[in-house]
């Protein structure tokens, strides 16, 4: 097509496979668009011409990643999709998209280092699962998914991924003991406007166990033992999450961090399970979200946590909203838990209209003053609502892991549903760990203390309770 003999505004129809298109004879300085564009994708030098006289201009819209090489026969796509980025930026779209959902493009240590959407039509991005560590006891090789898409704070992009599946390939044969998020957004050094959002995302078979050294990103600072996520947005300004699914991952699935509460955290209809793709019968440990240190005004709603062997979602940020949520099938911890290990002390917490079902150990665990937990309902949960005294803080990890510097106050636990059958727990396991946590505060304004205590000694069934057997109010 370059070498064919053209006229000013001749229209030329390109038939090259995922490259089709129409193009048009442009007369005019195009080198600058010419050299922007390295894989030729809408600007194409002709042969018997120099740039600056004229080119060939694709007839578009939006730019599609097919048009710069992107096969999406599973092959590696990495330097197509940079290739469409940085010309979407040059012309000022600061968007890419894919409009055949059958596509499947392998992409390995992306960086995008401006405002981007990726919108990929339901496409896959499958991750490039490797041995690309070394065990430092035997020298085995260990294996994890690199890095699909990343951003560092130098750069410090928004960035919008949507109608995607981002598949890390993991197989469990191997050993899987070091590892990358899939997924790795920062947020500048200080406040700015670094908006990350993902939206109509399914994120599948990742493999991170620890963050290793050496993959391309510098590990963040860490705020938890929690190394091991799949998605990691670190001192981002807003994160958006949208009808997301995330799926058989091996240890964190999504953490969202801040050095300095900056990150305002926005969740809606997410779904997380532990239940492996290989087994559906079997889980893998981790969490599916850790909120550390985030905005006070972060809220999650109408989402669902469903076959967990550890915490579901750990909350480790003063402030926050929590609601419309459920948590299923927690069969070795806890499924809400705003103290993880013990050590955490956060405030302003609200939970409401929420569901905890079948938890082993603890469906609601605080240490927190000014809560609210209203509407809930617990069914076989070993107890309900834990509040505990004595956190001792980490001020070697950040000054924000506060201690209890005053007793527990001003929480409030009101119409709260348990649901007791036969195999639930007794009942003075069932609301809290014996009641201790009652007693210990029962000289604060804690407004619900001597309610609770009262339900411990002598329980009053609410009307529907006594018809039934089957529950009692709080």
């Amino acid at each position: 097509m370059k070498s064919a003999d053209l006229v000013k505004d001749s229209t030329v129809i390109l038939t090259e496979q995922g490259r089709e298109g129409i193009f048009q004879l442009r007369s005019g300085d195009y080198s600058t668009r010419i050299a922007a564009d390295t894989l030729e994708g809408v600007f194409i030098k002709i042969d018997s011409a120099a740039a600056a006289e004229c080119a060939l201009v694709r007839v578009f819209d939006e730019l599609d990643v097919s048009w710069f090489g992107a096969v999406g026969d599973g092959s590696n796509a990495t330097a197509a999709f940079a290739a469409a980025i940085s010309l979407s930026h040059f012309l000022g779209l600061n968007r890419i998209v894919c409009k055949d959902p059958t596509k499947q493009f392998k992409i390995a240590d992306l960086r995008i280092t401006t405002n981007t959407v990726i919108d990929l039509g339901g496409a896959t991005v499958l991750g490039d699962f490797g041995p690309w560590g070394t065990h430092s006891g035997d020298g085995s090789p260990i294996y994890w998914t690199r890095n699909i898409f990343h951003t560092v704070a130098a750069d410090a992009p928004s960035v919008k991924l949507k109608n995607m599946t981002l598949n890390g390939q993991s197989d469990p044969a191997f050993q899987m003991k070091g590892g990358v998020p899939m997924v790795d957004f920062r947020g500048g050094a200080t406040p700015g406007r670094c908006v990350i959002r993902i939206e109509n995302v399914t994120v599948t078979r990742g493999s991170n166990r620890i963050y290793s050294e050496g993959s391309g990103t510098i590990a963040p600072t860490l705020l938890l033992d929690a190394r091991n996520m799949e998605i990691l947005v670190y001192n981002a300004d807003e994160l958006w999450i949208n009808d997301v699914e995330i799926r058989s991952c091996p240890g964190e699935m999504i953490q969202v961090q801040s050095d300095d509460e900056r990150t305002r955290v926005r969740i809606d209809n997410l779904f997380a399970t532990k239940a492996r793709d290989s087994n559906p019968l079997s889980r893998w440990s981790g969490s599916a979200l850790n909120v550390l240190n985030c905005h006070p005004t972060s809220a999650i709603k109408n989402s669902r946590f469903h076959f967990f062997a550890k915490s579901a979602l750990n909350w480790e940020s003063s402030g926050g909203l929590l609601e419309t949520c459920e948590f299923e099938d927690v069969n070795d911890s806890n499924a809400l838990d705003f103290n993880e290990a013990s050590s955490y002390r956060f405030n302003q917490l609200i939970v409401r209209n929420c569901s905890f079902k079948d938890i082993s150990n603890v469906g609601i665990r605080a240490s927190s003053s000014n809560a609210l937990f209203e509407n809930n309902t617990f069914e076989r949960v070993n107890i309900c609502i834990s509040f505990e005294g004595d956190v001792v803080g980490n001020g070697g990890r950040g000054s924000w892991l506060k201690t209890n510097d005053l007793m527990l106050a001003n929480n409030f636990v009101r119409n709260c549903w348990i649901k007791v059958s036969a195999v639930s727990a007794p009942l003075d396991r069932l609301y809290f760990e014996a009641g201790w946590a009652c007693e210990k505060v029962s000289r604060t304004i804690w407004r619900f203390a001597w309610q609770m205590m009262d339900l411990l000694g002598a329980t009053k069934l609410s009307n529907r309770a006594a018809e039934t057997g089957v529950g009692r109010m709080m």
